[in-house]
């Protein structure tokens, strides 16, 4: 029958021009687009007499529609077409669609929302733990229109912050790599309401907590804190800053036979009144809390109207919110004390729980990888608090194919422990170590005037000074990291030698290494002019063609593990060539091999005013003219466990001029038509437990000659071959 009379009144609409009305309410769900879980069908109604009907096929609702009596799950898969029409009083609606998609997945295992329920149902006991890999927006962060711009993040704990006795249907977004979910969070509970006040007094009454009115306005008497008793017919101002006692009694007319059969003072009332009570409010109007508002007594009631007309009385008041969610409060709460009606209170608070964005980590280089310190500012409108964690510490730098460069702990990651700092000058230095490489993790979040904590920015690079690496073979290189890390690095080797050196002194290197892989053919000279050290991995190898050498010229450079390889052709020159030069310097040799194979003369180490420490290394040189292993001038030269051959026609393993000689433990020969194995001047010289040996054509009386100004300190442990004494002085 009803659906008769409904098709009647829909053709009389039409027919009169009724058509036209908007519809009667506001559809909360669903809203057009596309989610992975079922959507439920929420009206809030114009009016309670209004009828609204809707169908899921596309048909008009009232010829092949469902009557809406109460939120209802939406069954279904797929893109619906959500028709609407409501019919009232005023006639009948157009009709509205909503066109949807839904999966009717199930909810991810961390959403507790009954299937029987078209809400998840949240108080302030409800406590929802969210994964770290969930991103998530409720309330107003949720973008409903446009999901992808919410303003998400990621793990945490979905749940009121207080206690709210407003109920009220808020939006909560999921993203998965599927896609979205949507549901509907309904916060807050129904407040149980106390019955209305009734007057514990007769005769009183106030308005607006300052002022008293006694027996609606006839004359009365009244006394204020034991005070004389007053007359009055008006209202009187009381301070309600502080409490008072307040008797009052109405003023009747005597007669005569009352006075004379003994009248009684009867009717009169006393009241003890409070101070006005005092909420306890933000001091500002925002607050990224809850709101409790309560009084010291329960005496005092709360009287206020919802948001749909019903009046509650109630003893407290709370008001709180979920995280990304904000609500504006303004309420006008009237007050009843002992059931008398004592003025109304104003409470206008914001409360915001809306995450504010991450701050932005401005670096001053867009690599992972730094030479030099790094500065970061951080941009943001909001108070910002940054961790600096202890910088992982690796000698010989870091391997981006091992190493988890990006990768956060869980305590870096938790910014509840008091080691976060306020950024107080916009900035921060992470400096460099001159002996190590350190890899710098730096989270920061900021804060909002409200308290409310963004999630964290996370950062970190690494900051390498000191250690650079050089391979010329294809397979030393790591193709899918040289993207991310720079040129030097131990993932992206230098190609040669020369620029490994011009990188550490572009970016002032205090004391850099340099890693050398595979086999090195220098270009020119290469020229080192402060600290240095080139450490040698998997056959390293060094060569210097004649036009080129290895100079010395300052500061402290050290070489291990390398072959040094001095290669000429035949050529005209004379003049002598050398290996190594170093002057007004220091070097350390260990585990090397050096060979130099000169075309006319030449030597291996050639030194002025430096000194020299070789130990555990092999030197071979031979020349078609003259050649010598070492030749200082001025300097301190440490040789020990080395083994050393010279072969040309004249051939010298040290000639040394000034300073100091130190030979221990090492094995020295010569191969020449007239060879030494050292020759002193003017030096002080230790020679222990080496052997020297000798294959002269011409006869060679020592294998040491010395002038008459060297010193000789130690001689012990010692033998030769091939010489008539191991060392001889020369006479003035």
């Amino acid at each position: 029958m009803k659906r008769t009379l409904l098709k009647v009144l829909f053709l009389l609409s039409v027919f009169s021009g009724l058509w036209a009305l908007p519809f009667q309410g506001t559809v909360i769900s669903p809203v057009a687009g596309n989610w992975e879980n079922a959507q439920p069908l929420i009206i809030e109604k114009a009016d309670k007499t209004c009828e609204v009907y809707y169908s899921l096929s596309g048909a008009d609702p009232l010829i092949s529609g469902f009557a809406y009596d109460g939120p209802v799950m939406l069954e279904g898969t797929g893109v619906q077409k959500l028709m609407l029409v409501s019919v009232s009083d005023a006639g009948i609606s157009d009709v509205i669609s909503i066109t949807y998609s839904s999966n009717a997945k199930p909810a991810p295992s961390y959403i507790p929302q009954d299937t029987r329920d078209v809400y998840i149902r949240i108080t302030d006991k409800t406590h929802i733990p969210m994964p770290d890999s969930a991103r998530w927006a409720a309330g107003v962060s949720a973008n409903q229109k446009d999901p992808e711009s919410s303003a998400f993040h990621s793990g945490g704990e979905l749940s009121l912050n207080g206690r709210c006795d407003e109920p009220r249907i808020l939006p909560l977004i999921i993203s998965t790599s599927q896609g979205f979910y949507r549901y509907l969070l309904r916060t807050g509970i129904e407040a149980p309401s106390l019955p209305a006040p009734v007057a514990q007094y007769t005769g009183i009454e106030f308005s607006q907590w300052n002022y008293i009115r006694f027996n609606n306005g006839r004359t009365s008497l009244y006394s204020i804190d034991g005070g004389p008793w007053q007359q009055t017919k008006k209202p009187v101002f009381i301070d309600r800053t502080e409490e008072h006692t307040v008797s009052w009694k109405e003023l009747k007319p005597v007669t005569t036979a009352e006075l004379e059969e003994g009248y009684a003072d009867e009717g009169t009332q006393t009241m003890v009144l409070p101070a006005k009570p005092e909420f306890n409010l933000p001091e500002k109007s925002w607050t990224g809390g809850s709101l409790f508002l309560s009084f010291p007594s329960e005496d005092f009631v709360f009287e206020y109207e919802d948001e749909k007309g019903r009046i509650h009385y109630q003893n407290s008041w709370g008001m709180a919110t979920v995280p990304g969610d904000s609500e504006g409060i303004k309420e006008n709460f009237t007050i009843y004390y002992k059931g008398l009606k004592q003025g109304t209170m104003d409470v206008s608070v914001l409360i915001n729980r809306r995450i504010p964005e991450g701050p932005e980590i401005v670096p001053d280089t867009n690599e992972l990888f730094s030479r030099t310190e790094v500065v970061l500012k951080f941009h943001s409108a909001d108070t910002v608090y940054y961790k600096v964690t202890i910088p992982e510490n690796r000698p010989y730098g870091f391997d981006f194919a091992t190493d988890d460069i990006e990768g956060m702990t869980d305590d870096e990651l938790n910014p509840e422990g008091n080691n976060y700092m306020r950024l107080a000058d916009g900035e921060i230095v992470l400096g460099v170590n001159p002996d190590s490489a350190l890899l710098y993790r730096v989270t920061a979040y900021s804060e909002d005037v409200s308290g409310n904590r963004s999630d964290l920015t996370q950062y970190a690079v690494v900051v390498d000074g000191t250690n650079l690496y050089v391979a010329d073979e294809p397979s030393f290189l790591d193709a899918q990291y040289v993207s991310s890390a720079q040129y030097g690095s131990m993932n992206n080797p230098c190609k040669s030698l020369g620029e490994a050196v011009q990188i550490a002194e572009r970016n002032g290197f205090l004391n850099p290494r340099v890693f050398i892989s595979g086999t090195h053919t220098l270009k020119g000279q290469l020229s080192i002019a402060g600290n240095l050290r080139l450490i040698g991995k998997q056959n390293a190898r060094i060569i210097c063609p004649e036009d080129s050498e290895i100079i010395i010229t300052d500061g402290f450079t050290s070489i291990s593990g390398i072959t040094l390889e001095k290669r000429e052709t035949p050529l005209d020159e004379i003049y002598c060539r050398s290996l190594v030069t170093i002057q007004n310097a220091s070097l350390s040799l260990y585990d090397c091999e050096l060979y130099a194979d000169f075309s006319k003369n030449g030597i291996v180490i050639n030194a002025d005013n430096s000194s020299i420490n070789i130990k555990k290394c092999g030197i071979t040189t031979r020349a078609q003219t003259y050649t010598a292993l070492v030749s200082a001038h001025g300097t301190k030269l440490f040789m020990y466990n080395v083994r050393g051959v010279a072969s040309a026609p004249t051939a010298v393993g040290i000639s040394a001029e000034g300073g100091m000689s130190y030979l221990a433990d090492s094995s020295l020969s010569v191969i020449a038509s007239l060879g030494r194995i050292a020759e002193y001047v003017d030096l002080s010289w230790v020679l222990e437990a080496c052997s020297l040996r000798g294959n002269n054509t011409i006869p060679v009386e020592s294998a040491i000659w010395t002038d008459e100004n060297s010193i000789l300190l130690s001689d012990k442990a010692n033998s030769y071959s091939g010489f008539s004494k191991l060392w001889i002085r020369a006479e003035k």
